[in-house]
């Protein structure tokens, strides 16, 4: 069996790190994509690195795994057909997990599909998992295979075994004691997602322009004037007393929110103008439980 091209990717990384140094097994090398296409490319809440999705809807996916509480979603992410180390082997953050993993191949039904698996090899292709979410605690984290169903059938025309892949995927993590989720982006509404969407851009804000200190502060502020004022007179007080442009403290309150450090449902039309709806943190726990399983 030659492995060559795939020998050549694993060389170059693929499939391999965690965080800002994690290299997806398929990357897109140019621009975002015209309004009518399905790739995206760009920044995730929390990261450096471009991350890259075949259809929008892995982004989607990706964003509402990060905002539960994952703390690394690796897209595009090879089910190896040979035995290899643990997903998290090589965690950095924590105890990494010390066991080997079992191999597409091993774990194949039949001939068949043992055929395929190298011919796709041989191509330089392995199966993927639309993402590989790590969660739990920092010290001893885990793993949960996330597969999306594919959007459109000339997307899942234009990926090799689309479908198949989602089944070996849940093939996979049964096998090598993981947790699997299938997502199908119709289980979430378009306010939702456009919520987490505008909410999310202020992580890496807050990361990059705004000192820890003065986020404290502007979210000691906000918090108390939110118990008796609407957002936008809370924004606009904590921008005058303490003397910051009001981007910032617009800035910090979407970056509470996205934090749920102030309770704000987003499956629900969000109005400044008005007292803030309470049910994010109740939702989200329930997203966290059906998707990771984790229970508070």
């Amino acid at each position: 069996m030659n492995f060559r091209s795939l020998r050549s990717q694993i060389e170059s990384g693929a499939g391999q790190g965690h965080l800002d140094n994690y290299v997806p097994m398929w990357q897109l090398t140019r621009g975002n994509c015209t309004y009518f296409g399905v790739q995206a490319t760009g920044p995730m809440p929390g990261y450096r690195r471009a991350s890259c999705f075949r259809q929008r809807q892995d982004r989607i996916a990706a964003l509402i795994a990060l905002w539960i509480g994952g703390m690394d979603a690796r897209e595009n992410f090879p089910l190896w057909p040979f035995p290899h180390p643990h997903p998290l082997s090589d965690w950095p953050l924590g105890k990494p997990t010390e066991r080997m993993c079992q191999g597409l191949m091993d774990l194949a039904s039949d001939e068949h599909e043992r055929k395929l698996l190298r011919r796709r090899a041989h191509e330089g292709y392995v199966p993927e998992a639309t993402l590989n979410i790590t969660y739990g605690e920092r010290d001893c984290p885990q793993s949960c295979l996330l597969a999306c169903v594919r959007a459109t059938s000339k997307l899942a025309a234009a990926i090799p075994d689309s479908d198949g892949d989602i089944a070996r995927a849940q093939t996979y993590a049964m096998a090598n004691d993981m947790r699997f989720f299938r997502f199908d982006r119709r289980h979430f509404n378009r306010t939702l997602v456009s919520n987490l969407e505008v909410w999310s851009f202020s992580v890496n804000t807050i990361r990059r322009d705004v000192e820890l200190d003065l986020v404290k502060r502007v979210e000691d502020l906000l918090l108390r004037r939110l118990e008796v004022d609407t957002p936008c007179n809370a924004v606009n007080l904590a921008s005058s007393q303490l003397a910051i442009p009001a981007l910032t403290a617009w800035t910090v309150l979407r970056y509470m929110q996205w934090q749920q450090t102030v309770d704000v449902d987003p499956r629900r039309y969000i109005s400044h103008l008005e007292h803030f709806v309470p049910g994010g943190r109740a939702f989200r726990a329930s997203l966290r439980s059906l998707i990771l399983g984790v229970t508070p």
